[in-house]
Parts: C-alpha cells; structure tokens; sequence
C-alpha cells in the first residue's frame, strides 16, 4: 500500500465507508461498555463539547456504532434545526423586503396619481353670471360647482356667447382674494366656447370658493366652487 498522503477525494470517500461501516453496525458495543452519557454526545453534536474532552471520546466513538449512530441522529437533529432557523430568518427578510417593495411601489404609485393632471369638465353654459372684480365681488346663487383638490386639466364651457381667445382662470376666496391665477386658451367646439387650461389645487383647504373667469382685470365672471 503506498505511503502517500491521501487528496480530498479519496479521504472523503475512506470517511464515508467509514461511516458506513460504523451506522450499519461494524463496531458493535451491546453493553455501551465505557460510552458517554448522551449529554456529552449532544454536546459534541452541537460543537460545544471542549477540545480536551473530544479527543478523550474520539477514538471510542469511532470504534462504537452504537454511540456513533446516536451522534449522528444528534448531528442530524442539529443541523436540520439550524437550517430550520435559517430557512425562518431568510422568510422574515423576504417577508420584509417584499413589504417593503410594495410600500415603495404604492408610494410611488401615489406620487405618480399627485403629479397627474386629472380631468376636470364644468359646464357654465347655462349658469347665471355675476361680473365684476376685487374685493367687492359679489356672490351668485347658483349651485356650487365641485373641484378635487387634485392638479386639475380643467375643461370648461363658457356661457353661451363666449368668445374664443385667452384667459385668466383664478381661484377666490369668499372676500375676494385671488388665491390661484393660470392662463387658459378658449377654442370654439361646436358652436360653444371651451376654456381649456391647468390649475393645482393640491394645497387649498377644503373649503366654498369662487372660480373666476376673465379676459382682463375688469371683465371677470365668477362661479361659486366647493373643492373637495
């Protein structure tokens, strides 16, 4: 048999034999006569067993199936209940970081439905009008109109007989003060003039308002809004 020292391959298939042998009963010990307690053996199952005392049983627990199939059933049971742990530890972050995907996602998503323009169509077609400007504007009795306190892509039909042309659009307190002004370009569809422009109502108060409609600063049609 030659001297040289066995390569992995070999020392690991001479182990496996050995292994073999020993949980196939090749070393029996009927009587367990000078075998551990099972603590030591789960001890050293565990890898908490100190170094004195694995080189005190190793020689025996290679020469003893008894003892060495009861080892293995431990280390089994060790090994199995550390991946257990691991495979619960690798849930939880998958758990966490999948949650932690879809707030990120919704959150984004609801950004994305902030920054969108939402349709917004008033039909001012038949409604009363009121003209004027400052802080003496004066209240209608119509139905308020309802605007979403959302960035808006307004779309308004003006009251019969309006030009087409450019526009201010402006949001009003009940005094009177200009809180929102935009420009809006009014195009004639069918017969009747559309007012199409944007307005950001994202941080109004909800709260009664007035929308303000006008060619220059003193020829101004105002509609009472409730925004939402």
């Amino acid at each position: 048999m030659s001297d040289r020292p066995l390569n992995r391959r070999e020392e690991s298939r001479l182990l496996k034999a050995g292994r073999r042998v020993l949980l196939n009963g090749g070393f029996p010990n009927p009587d367990r006569v000078g075998c551990p307690d099972k603590s030591t053996l789960r001890a050293w199952a565990e890898r908490s067993l100190p170094d004195n005392e694995v080189l005190e049983w190793v020689d025996h627990i290679g020469l003893c199936s008894p003892c060495y199939t009861e080892y293995w059933a431990l280390r089994r049971e060790v090994v199995n209940r550390r991946w257990m742990r691991f495979g619960a530890i690798a849930a939880g972050v998958v758990l966490a970081v999948g949650l932690s995907l879809l707030a990120w996602f919704g959150w984004r998503q609801h950004e994305r439905d902030l920054e969108a323009y939402h349709l917004c169509h008033l039909d001012l077609k038949d409604r009363g009008v009121f003209r004027g400007g400052g802080e003496d504007t004066p209240k209608t009795p119509n139905t308020p109109l309802e605007m979403s306190r959302r960035r808006l892509d307004l779309e308004i039909e003006l009251v019969t007989g309006s030009e087409g042309g450019t526009y201010e659009i402006g949001v009003l307190r009940g005094d009177g003060k200009l809180l929102i002004k935009t420009i809006g370009i009014a195009k004639i569809e069918n017969g009747i003039a559309v007012l199409r422009g944007k307005v950001d109502l994202r941080y109004l108060p909800p709260a009664p308002y007035f929308l303000g409609i006008g060619r220059n600063d003193f020829d101004w049609q105002y509609f009472p809004v409730v925004v939402k």
